[in-house]
């Protein structure tokens, strides 16, 4: 792997990491906004974390795919799987 490739797969990383996150406040507002029975406000956070939860999987595959090596892919492994 080249020096950019390898720049663009951190990069890519980073986004699925970033990604990541962002899906688990979403299920926790999702979990908050079901207690106030909110229900269509707690549907929109589902579904957005869902959307997130999603992209950040994909990204993850490109990576794994080409092999991609790093310190923070341990990371990205806990916020998909837990652990």
């Amino acid at each position: 792997m080249t020096k950019k490739e390898n720049i663009l797969c951190e990069s890519l990383m980073n986004q699925a990491i970033n990604r990541g996150k962002e899906a688990e406040e979403c299920y926790n507002e999702y979990e908050k906004l079901l207690k106030q029975n909110e229900v269509a406000k707690a549907e929109i956070q589902q579904r957005r974390a869902d959307q997130l939860y999603g992209e950040c999987i994909g990204i993850n595959q490109v990576l794994s795919t080409l092999k991609f090596k790093h310190n923070r892919m341990t990371e990205l492994s806990k916020l998909l799987w837990g652990g």
